[in-house]
């Protein structure tokens, strides 16, 4: 067998299958791809809305913080795959959806009321609150919302980041 053919094998068709596609991919080549992947698209929402916003967001990424993008009506219109691993939800599940569909019974209403009030004056903020995954699993966060402007001065989306706490 010569070093080709070791790197990939025979289906019955005859033809040759490659290494990547038996599944075998590193872990941290799969989290380079998501990272790389979310921040194209973060980048193309950035273009298309015409963000005024300069934010670390590999880094963000790299250190597995979850975010999440809303219009203003708080309607999600994109996450990050960290967000996705953190809930068990997937995308499809969560696009058009509002982030308080994670919270629940033991969710502070003093932080569900200080989100609220921000939010509707477009100032940002900083919390912590007791989410749950899709599985009915409470783990807590710390959230920062950011309200995004476009180049007119007009809040257009907030930016939230979420981080779970150990």
């Amino acid at each position: 067998m010569d070093f080709v053919s070791g790197l990939s094998r025979q289906k019955k068709t005859g033809t040759n299958v490659p290494l990547h596609s038996w599944g075998l991919a590193h872990p941290l080549l799969q989290k380079q791809m998501d990272i790389a992947e979310d921040l194209r698209k973060i980048n193309a929402l950035k273009k298309q809305f015409s963000w005024q916003i300069d934010l670390p967001f590999r880094d963000f990424l790299s250190e597995n913080y979850s975010i999440i993008i809303t219009d203003l009506e708080r309607e999600i219109i994109w996450i990050s795959h960290n967000f996705m691993k953190l809930t068990g939800y997937s995308e499809e599940e969560l696009i058009g959806s509002k982030p308080m569909m994670l919270q629940g019974e033991k969710t502070d209403e003093k932080s569900r009321t200080k989100i609220r009030e921000n939010l509707q004056k477009f100032e940002a903020l900083k919390a912590k609150v007791i989410n749950y995954r899709k599985n009915g699993e409470v783990y807590n966060c710390n959230i920062e919302i950011i309200p995004l402007m476009n180049e007119n001065g007009s809040f257009t989306h907030f930016l939230a980041l979420e981080k779970e706490i150990c």
